[in-house]
């Protein structure tokens, strides 16, 4: 079953968008500003255990990169993928770096996907 979520957060007097389209074994969420732009996207995926006996991992890398952001939307897609097991697809396209803004866009992104 396709699940579709789609919000406007005001943050910080800044205006955010989240786009959420849950599938069963995945997850793709996009983040952005009044731009619209699509400039990136992040693929993480939860793995279950190593040979050498060490707890559960996420692999993680950045499929699409065109505005050479900090890497907070790939942090983001790694912690949501550990957080609920299963694969995420992330494109975060703020402008805005600062960390209590970040901070809470995941509180919000979090409690969307609860």
């Amino acid at each position: 079953m396709t699940e579709i979520i789609n919000k406007t957060l005001n943050l910080q007097e800044l205006l955010v968008y989240i786009q959420i389209i849950k599938f069963t074994e995945s997850t793709y969420i996009w983040i952005g500003d009044g731009n619209a732009s699509f400039d990136n996207l992040n693929l993480s995926l939860p793995v279950k255990q190593f040979s050498d006996g060490t707890g559960e991992q996420v692999l993680s890398s950045e499929l699409i990169n065109d505005n050479n952001s900090d890497d907070f939307g790939q942090r983001l897609s790694s912690r949501l993928s550990k957080e609920y097991k299963k694969q995420i697809l992330l494109s975060y396209n703020c402008q805005s770096l600062i960390p209590e803004f970040q901070l809470l866009l995941e509180k919000e992104l979090i409690n969307l996907l609860n």
